[in-house]
């Protein structure tokens, strides 16, 4: 026994002996193993130096672990919530795609009065709207035919052409006449008044019901009128006031705003009757064009004041003309896509569009009367939009 346990250690030590002399044979046998797989995979990366010290460095580059499972997961996930997050995005803006048409109309509106703000005093007003009709009627043309519609067919429809085309051959002539009197973001703040009379003329024409929240949200509107136009029995004089016209005139400027407020109101009226007898908006554009030429064309050679404009008056109108078109288009597109009130609301922050317009382009600041007035009309139609839309609810 004491000699078997004796021996024990000898045997150990040998083992690790021949372990030790055996780890040099397997390391170089694994290399040799390692350059035998190189050289089968491509036999020609030793033929220079550069390439043997590629096979060294590839040598010495120990292997990489597999990627985790839980690692390879989260991968997934996150690509996973990436595309969600984009089709989520494009669902969004598909959704609003009539809101933002809305808003871009509601810019070129804005821009098209700011344009024709640069020419009022320069152009007659019958004068300056045959002038735009041309640009009108062919754009009407190529909407019509870009999208298929066909004139109207019945003697019905063309007879209602006629309220429509005499309310715009006052609106627009008023528009201009309200331009050279007052702010333009007076004149625009004050034509949103039209929200109100709609409800009323509807009231009367189409039988639709009007109820004591219109009519105090109206009455809301009206002081926001009055703090706007500045009448000198409430306000008294104020010499300092920096208006683009005469400050005396205000007051006929706000009158004249308030009737093309009237006539915008009666042409919605009628378009909406339109609408129920298959009248496309796009073909009461061209024909109230048609109507609103010739009367224009009867008072401008009437009262005598036919003038040749200078170019850069043309090239105004002409640009007058094209915006016009162009909010005339995405408004009726986001019509089309989107519910009514949403736009009308969207429709009277083109008052905020003008103020902007008219500090950043004009250097004009409105007076502190012309922003609550704009305000309490805001106010009062979002109330009246948002109103209406509950009760249609």
């Amino acid at each position: 026994m004491m000699e078997e346990c004796a021996d024990e250690p000898m045997i150990h030590q040998t083992e690790t002996e021949t372990d030790t002399r055996r780890r040099p044979d397997i390391e170089n046998n694994q290399s040799k193993d390692a350059l035998l797989q190189i050289d089968r995979l491509d036999p020609r990366q030793h033929s220079s130096d550069s390439q043997l010290d590629h096979l060294d460095e590839f040598r010495n580059v120990p292997p990489q672990a597999p990627q985790a499972p839980a690692a390879l997961a989260s991968n997934l996930n996150q690509e996973s919530l990436g595309e969600e997050s984009i089709h989520q995005m494009l669902t969004l803006a598909r959704s609003n795609f009539g809101a933002l048409l809305a808003v871009i109309g509601t810019t070129f509106f804005a821009i098209q009065g700011a344009v024709v703000t640069t020419i009022a005093n320069d152009i007659n007003p019958f004068e300056l709207n045959v002038l735009l009709i041309p640009v009108l009627t062919g754009g009407a043309i190529c909407l019509m035919v870009l999208n298929g519609i066909a004139p109207p067919k019945t003697l019905r429809q063309y007879i209602w052409f006629l309220p429509s085309g005499l309310s715009l051959s006052g609106a627009n002539p008023l528009l201009i006449l309200a331009y050279r009197h007052t702010l333009y973001t007076d004149v625009i703040a004050i034509t949103q008044v039209n929200i109100f009379l709609v409800g009323l003329l509807s009231w009367v024409i189409i039988r639709e019901p009007y109820r004591f929240a219109h009519f105090l949200l109206a009455l809301v509107a009206l002081a926001g009128v009055f703090c706007i136009s500045r009448p000198t029995f409430i306000f008294g004089h104020d010499e300092g006031d920096s208006r683009s016209g005469d400050a005396s005139n205000n007051l006929l400027g706000s009158a004249f705003a308030f009737g093309a407020a009237c006539c915008i109101a009666l042409t919605i009226v009628t378009v909406r009757k339109q609408s129920t007898l298959g009248i496309h908006p796009f073909q009461s554009v061209l024909f109230n064009a048609f109507i609103v030429a010739f009367v224009n064309s009867i008072l401008g050679t009437v009262i005598g004041e036919w003038v040749c404009p200078s170019r850069e008056a043309l090239m105004r109108v002409v640009a007058a003309g094209i915006i016009y078109l162009i909010a005339v288009a995405t408004f009726y597109s986001a019509l089309a896509r989107e519910r009514a009130p949403k736009v009308s609301i969207i429709n009277t922050f083109q008052v905020v569009v003008s103020f902007v317009l008219q500090i950043i382009f004009f250097r004009v600041v409105p007076p502190w009367t012309s922003w609550v007035g704009s305000l309490l009309i805001m106010i009062a139609c979002i109330g009246t939009l948002v109103k209406r839309s509950t009760e249609q609810t």
